[in-house]
């Protein structure tokens, strides 16, 4: 039983960490990249956008 239950936790762990690091590395690009628009004020930033709405 135990050897059986064994590749699921392992993946179950792969996947735990491959979606943590993308949610990661995902909100880092966002902060980069609003921060870039910010700075270059192409664009508002999200929170005035979403106070005029």
């Amino acid at each position: 039983v135990i050897k059986a239950i064994l590749p699921y936790v392992y993946y179950f762990k792969l996947l735990n960490k491959f979606c943590y690091y993308n949610i990661f590395y995902i909100s880092l690009l966002y902060f980069i990249v609003t921060n870039l628009l910010f700075y270059q004020q192409i664009l508002p930033p999200p929170l005035i956008e979403i106070n005029s709405k």
